[in-house]
This record gives C-alpha cells, sequence and structure tokens, in this order.
C-alpha cells in the first residue's frame, strides 16, 4: 500500500470506482456529452489494465509504468495523467474509497521539449526477472516479457497481440496494424543470431491460444518483478532491447526496424549512442562487455536464479545454438 496509514470507507475496484466517477461527472454535468466519453474511455482503458484491483491498491509506481509504457507523445500523456488525477480526487472525496495523498501529483507532465535520457538495468537485472517469471509458470509472464526484453515489442503491442502473431514457421513476430502503435505493421524476426535465449522463452512458454499476455499484465508484472527483487524501469523491456542491440550490432537501421521506430534516425541515435545502466542505485555507462552478456550469456544468467528445470532446458537451447 502506498504509505496511506488507514483504510478507506469502501474497498472498489478501478472498473467500478470509473462507473461511478463518471456517474458522478455526468450527474454534475462536468463537461459536454462528447467530452465525458472521451474521458470514459481513457479511464476504460486504465481500469482495464489493472483488471480486479482495488483502486486503493494503486501506487504512484504502478500509475507512472503504466502511463510511460504507452510511449504516447507528451499531449497524450499528459491526457491521461489529468484523467487520472481527477479520478482519484473524486476517490479521495466523493467516492470515499481513497486515503492519503493522490500520487499523480509526484508524476510529472511531460513538456514537448522533455529530452530524457535512456537508463536501462544490467544483464543480470534482466535475467532475474524472466527468471522469476519462469519460477511461476502461473502468472504467464514469461513469454510476454520475452517478446519485450528480446525483441523489442511495446507494453501495449504485447497486451493486445494474439498467440496467432507468433509465426514459428516464418521465424517472425507479426506486428499486426491494429496492435501496433503507430498503425503500421511490421514483421519482428526471431531467428537471429543474438536471439536463441528469447525465442526459447518466446516460444516454449506461450499460452495455447488467445492474448499473448494475460489480461491483469501489469499486477503481474509487479509481482514478477517483486519475486526477482528488481524494481521496474520506464519502458524497460523495450528499451534495454534496443539499447542493447543497437550496442551490440552497431546497426541503427537493423534495430529502429524490429522496434518500429518511425521517429528521426538522428534522434534515436542521439539517445542511444550513449546509454547508462543503472545498478545498485548508481549509474554507469553502458559497456561493450554488457551487450555481450545480454545477447550471448543471458542464458547462464537465467540459469543462476531459475528452477533445475527450466535452467538446463534454457542451456541446451544456447549450446545448440
Amino acid at each position: 500500500m502506498d504509505h496511506r496509514e488507514r483504510q478507506p470507507d469502501r474497498q472498489i475496484s478501478i472498473e467500478v470506482a470509473v462507473a461511478e466517477h463518471m456517474a458522478h461527472r455526468r450527474r454534475h454535468k462536468q463537461g459536454g456529452p462528447a467530452y465525458l466519453d472521451n474521458v470514459e474511455i481513457c479511464l476504460g482503458k486504465f481500469a482495464r489494465a489493472f483488471r480486479g484491483m482495488r483502486i486503493n491498491e494503486l501506487t504512484e509506481h504502478l500509475i507512472r509504468d503504466w502511463l510511460h509504457d504507452q510511449d504516447w507523445d507528451e499531449k497524450t500523456f499528459n491526457k491521461y495523467r489529468c484523467y487520472i488525477r481527477t479520478l482519484i480526487d473524486w476517490a479521495k472525496g466523493d467516492g470515499r474509497c481513497w486515503e492519503g495523498p493522490n500520487p499523480i501529483d509526484k508524476i510529472p507532465y511531460i513538456k514537448p521539449d522533455d529530452d530524457e535520457e535512456i537508463v536501462v538495468p544490467p544483464p543480470a537485472d534482466v535475467a532475474r526477472i524472466l527468471a522469476a517469471s519462469l519460477r511461476h509458470p502461473e502468472w504467464g509472464m514469461t513469454s510476454p516479457l520475452a517478446a519485450q526484453f528480446g525483441f523489442g515489442m511495446r507494453t501495449c503491442e504485447v497486451c493486445r497481440a494474439d498467440v496467432s502473431d507468433i509465426r514459428v514457421a516464418q521465424n517472425i513476430i507479426r506486428v499486426r496494424a491494429k496492435v501496433a502503435k503507430a498503425g503500421t505493421r511490421r514483421n519482428i524476426p526471431i531467428n537471429g543470431p543474438l536471439f536463441p535465449t528469447f525465442r526459447e522463452l518466446l516460444l516454449g512458454h506461450l499460452p495455447a491460444r488467445g492474448l499473448l499476455a494475460p489480461e491483469n499484465f501489469y499486477c503481474l508484472r509487479e509481482k514478477v518483478c517483486r519475486a526477482a527483487g528488481v524494481q521496474w524501469i520506464w519502458n524497460m523491456g523495450r528499451r534495454s532491447f534496443a539499447s542493447y542491440h543497437y550496442a551490440q550490432t552497431g546497426d541503427d537501421t537493423a534495430t529502429r526496424f524490429i522496434l518500429g521506430h518511425i521517429g528521426r534516425v538522428e534522434v534515436f541515435i542521439r539517445h542511444y549512442r550513449s546509454v547508462d545502466i543503472v545498478e545498485n542505485g548508481d549509474l554507469r555507462p553502458l559497456a561493450p562487455a554488457d551487450a555481450q552478456d545480454y545477447w550471448l550469456e543471458m542464458a547462464n544468467l537465467i540459469a543462476q536464479f531459475a528452477a533445475q528445470d527450466d535452467a538446463v532446458a534454457l542451456l541446451e537451447c544456447a549450446h545448440a545454438s
């Protein structure tokens, strides 16, 4: 719980809170019909990401991760931030289902000229997260996390993708237009020389059918990170892939193709030419040896933290390649 000392009067889910909040806003005519319809759509998307969670269980960390993981422009980010802030303010007041400060106050607006530096975890922390997902197969998180760390998929793409989008015979992940953030489809290769460990993690733990990621992805990712003893960094999976792939290959064209990066190439190079690793609270530059560990030693790193059977399977796969 987010440093709140006492429980609110009511314990209700985020979905119920959104429904009551929107009914309150419509009843008091807090905006025109079209505007309120848009607010309801946006908050509905937010609520679905945390299906089953009570609103008073939300934390600054969870909200911040969700907002940043959507990879929005500053206008859309700030709009959602505003809507969520208003929802929690209602929950503190008329909703009687929140105690304590509004966590949104600690999440700043994004300014148009913000040029955030890229920070990624060390390979060992990625291995800890993936190993924790292997130790808890009931959470169904290994394949979606492998799609992010190993193949650069956005969180919003992972949550929309279907198992049928993993084309094993063609060795690709098909990112359909309606799944991709920018509405531009792409095919991500999964059989490159750097990918055997992540390919094994992706294919070896796929659901039988349906969506690639579990419905309550964000809640389960938080559980995986707690089990791993690692804190999730903003956009951690996709940025780790981009940073380590570019550092290993030096090929901005190939890296941008896999990512589906549609921005200017000079922006991409400026961001990923000099990346910092955060380790034990300190920053250090990403070195070539880190990229080697990420791609060529990941199976060995995971084996240090995974259950024995999973470790043996990963090591066999790595040695076979």
